[in-house]
């Protein structure tokens, strides 16, 4: 999402709320929001994976696979739009 708003031009503070910059990416690439949308309830991973002292995090396995989906769809929906880049 970064990267998008990178080639935009478009000023971003620093954050992993996936939310909040799935927004500023949506402003300027709105066909991405089946992707981005979903993938909003994974910035919990963002933050609690990189922090020893935050709660653990437990997934069964199928939500597991569904959180890994959601990233994958967000990561080739945005290397598409870069693929693209410049578009005319």
């Amino acid at each position: 999402m970064k990267a998008i708003l990178c080639v935009h031009e478009l000023p971003f503070r620093p954050t992993h709320d996936l939310r909040e910059l799935g927004q500023a990416v949506l402003a300027v690439e709105p066909e991405l929001e089946g992707a981005l949308r979903p993938a909003a309830r994974l910035s919990v991973f963002a933050v609690r994976a990189r922090y020893p002292d935050s709660q653990q995090i437990c997934l069964t396995e199928p939500e597991l696979f569904s959180a890994m989906q959601v990233a994958a769809e967000v990561v080739d929906s945005a290397a598409r739009i870069l693929r693209e880049w410049p578009r005319h």
